[in-house]
């Protein structure tokens, strides 16, 4: 669900939880309590890094795979490229895509390259969730639970891919 009247392919800072669907544990496995991306997990980080080739007015900054969900914060920045030889410069401004435009292309680019990787059986959960982020102190926040996340699997054990913050 998303804020109603908010442009999502505006300037702004987003906190992403991705899910996989009916929150199945595919893309990471536990190894002495320390969370470790699988083949299928290194792909979704593969195809985050992509968002950043893809999308020159993204800035994406903390990200973590889990078994069964991914977080990530992405700041929409806005974009101009400068053309031309003299004062007659001319500025092209980037088409912005949305926030759920951007999150679909990720959704579909992994799910095809895992599909290759040989697991068939692969899908993201319909939608994701996502929040505003208007603070700099709770983007900072929101990265420090980001990166520390994997360290709290055991206790998100019971209720998979739940946000606490």
């Amino acid at each position: 669900m998303r804020l109603h009247g908010w442009d999502y392919s505006s300037p702004g800072c987003y906190f992403v939880t991705i899910c996989v669907k009916n929150k199945e544990c595919f893309l990471a496995d536990v190894v002495n309590g320390k969370v470790v991306p699988n083949e299928f997990g290194k792909i979704v980080e593969s195809r985050w890094e992509w968002l950043r080739n893809q999308y020159r007015y993204l800035e994406l900054d903390a990200f973590v795979v889990m078994p069964n969900h991914v977080h990530g914060l992405v700041k929409i920045i806005p974009n101009s490229v400068v053309t031309g030889r003299d004062l007659s410069l001319q500025t092209i401004v980037e088409k912005i895509k949305s926030l759920s435009d951007i999150i679909g292309a990720f959704k579909t680019t992994s799910s095809k390259d895992i599909h290759l990787a040989g697991f068939l059986n692969f899908y993201w959960q319909r939608s994701f969730y996502e929040k505003i982020i208007r603070f700099e102190q709770e983007a900072n926040a929101v990265c420090q639970y980001i990166r520390n996340n994997s360290l709290n699997w055991e206790q998100d054990e019971e209720n998979p891919g739940k946000i606490i913050l």
